[in-house]
């Protein structure tokens, strides 16, 4: 196939892009070729699924509306409630690599109530990177750690996950702020600390969980529709396809 007619249907065909994008992940030169076609990058740029399937190997993002339309989401403030094992994290691991690799200069938090919760979005962000030798070759090291990717000029990306503790997350001021599992952080910490760090003018708060005390910061902004963006997924929206998937990721 012609190299534009070839670059043409990947864009097209999302289902197309998920079955090369494994043998031109093993071929890094084809790769490197295709990501530098000027409607291949915009595409890239543009739409964070395409990203995923093409960059990352999500083919499973085919077939999954729903994980589609929470990742494509760029609303400031965003509400994500969703069953066990519904695959918020993984979701959301996705929008900070599509951040990372096409926006410049990005600085995201991963926050949680723990280390090991926040963790848990940061390594498939890590465990995808490493699997990809494109994305891989923009870590700077030193300066990637366990729990910090900083990627290379002209990026100056940084992805840092941390517990929700004042001593660790004072001084930062992100672009983007994800807080997992966030009905178990205290409400006074969101309001008086996480909500403080948005100063830039385009900082955006991704909180998600599922909502429980009714006087919580979380289970209000779940009812403020007209402040965020909701959504609201059970487990069992969730294909069997794609908990396979995250499974293998566990």
């Amino acid at each position: 196939m012609e190299e534009k007619a070839f670059a043409e249907k990947i864009i097209a065909d999302l289902n197309f892009a998920a079955q090369i994008s494994a043998p031109l992940r093993q071929r890094t030169k084809a790769l490197r070729q295709l990501i530098a076609y000027p409607d291949i990058t915009r595409k890239l740029v543009e739409d964070p699924v395409f990203f995923a399937v093409l960059m990352c190997g999500d083919s499973w993002l085919v077939e999954a509306p729903d994980h589609q339309k929470l990742l494509r989401d760029q609303h400031p403030k965003q509400i994500a409630v969703c069953g066990r094992g519904w695959g918020k994290s993984l979701v959301f691991s996705r929008k900070n690599l599509w951040l990372l690799y096409t926006k410049s200069n990005i600085e995201s938090l991963i926050l949680s109530s723990t280390q090991r919760q926040s963790m848990i979005m940061f390594d498939y962000c890590y465990t995808t990177i490493k699997a990809n030798p494109l994305l891989r070759e923009m870590l700077q090291r030193p300066g990637t750690t366990r729990t910090i990717i900083k990627l290379k000029s002209p990026l100056n990306g940084k992805l840092i996950a941390l517990p929700c503790s004042p001593d660790k997350i004072r001084g930062y001021h992100p672009d983007w702020i994800f807080l997992d599992e966030a009905s178990i952080v205290p409400s006074e910490m969101i309001t008086s600390e996480i909500m403080m760090m948005l100063t830039k003018p385009n900082a955006a708060l991704i909180m998600s969980g599922t909502p429980m005390a009714f006087d919580h910061a979380f289970h209000k902004a779940f009812l403020d529709t007209k402040r965020y963006s909701i959504h609201h997924y059970p487990s069992d929206s969730s294909s069997a396809f794609f908990h396979g998937i995250l499974n293998k990721h566990h």
